[in-house]
Order: C-alpha cells, then sequence, then structure tokens
C-alpha cells in the first residue's frame, strides 16, 4: 500500500506599493513549485479593508451553510507579506490593528522592507511580525530568497488553523 500526500493550496497576501518587487516577489513563489493563491494589495489599508472583508464575510457565513475556508471567492491568507513603508497607512500600523484582533493576530506576518533600521526592526517584532527582512538588491536575488521563504513557511512550519 503506497500513501500519497495531498498538496494544499496556500494563501499569500503582500502588501507593497512597489509593483517590481510584487512581480519578483510573485516569481520567487511559482519558483517554489508550491499551490497558492497570490494577492497583491497597494498598501496596508488595502490590506486591513481585505481582512476587515474577510472577518465580516465569516460572521455572515456564520449564520449560512458556506465553507469555512473560502467566502465569496476570498480566503484568510496563511502568510502575509509586509512593506513598512507605504503610503495611506504603513506597516507598523497594519501590524497594530492586526494585533488588537483575535482572529488577524494568529495569521504570519513577514516584515520584507528596504529598512535596515534597528528601531524599525524592534517596533515591529513588538507588534507581532514573525520575521523581518530586509529586500534583497537584485531580482534574481529576491526571487531566490522569496523561494526560500516559501519553503520554510509552508514546508517546514505547521501554520495556524484558519479562523475566518
Amino acid at each position: 500500500m503506497s500513501l500519497v500526500a495531498r498538496s494544499k493550496r496556500y494563501s499569500v497576501l503582500l502588501a507593497d506599493d512597489d509593483e517590481e518587487d510584487a512581480f519578483t516577489v510573485w516569481r520567487g513563489f511559482m519558483k517554489s513549485d508550491i499551490d497558492f493563491d497570490f494577492t497583491h494589495l497597494s498598501d496596508g489599508e488595502e490590506l486591513l479593508t481585505y481582512l476587515d472583508g474577510l472577518e465580516s464575510r465569516k460572521e455572515d457565513a456564520s449564520h449560512s451553510a458556506e465553507s469555512d475556508e473560502v467566502i465569496d471567492g476570498l480566503s484568510q491568507p496563511d502568510l502575509i507579506l509586509l512593506d513598512i513603508n507605504m503610503p495611506r497607512m504603513n506597516g507598523f500600523e497594519v501590524l497594530d490593528r492586526m494585533r488588537s484582533s483575535p482572529n488577524l493576530a494568529v495569521i504570519p506576518v513577514i516584515i520584507l522592507t528596504s529598512s535596515n533600521n534597528d528601531a524599525d526592526v524592534s517596533v515591529c517584532y513588538s507588534l507581532g511580525a514573525r520575521s523581518y527582512f530586509v529586500k534583497p538588491l537584485t531580482l534574481s536575488e529576491m526571487a531566490a530568497f522569496v523561494e526560500s521563504i516559501a519553503n520554510y513557511w509552508f514546508r517546514s512550519c505547521r501554520l495556524p488553523t484558519k479562523t475566518m
């Protein structure tokens, strides 16, 4: 008898205002050969609107027979990649808001930013970030780096059960 492990489809959210970085991050996930949905949002405000929409749809769905994992085509992310320096709402504000919600606080957030400032690192960890990385400088380094993140989080780690 042989056992075949089914691969799981993961959901990744990226909040970053740099389109080129977003494309490179997506490409890194594509190279990882992991089955995933990838959503790119341009800033922290868009990210929180997306997550708030999930929470409200989950509450509505709890009164019906809808699926727990996918609601109206949206699914709770398994992993969020977050830039700090974005217009409208920065990464610090996003982390602070996520930390105040029990459903959102369990979603792993990785900081992927150009800031190498020690104070930024400390603030992000104090606000609940799971990792802090400075963006690699070249496109090929970024793609390889993101591929390693995907392999670590989706092949090596056990992620929390989805709550929304």
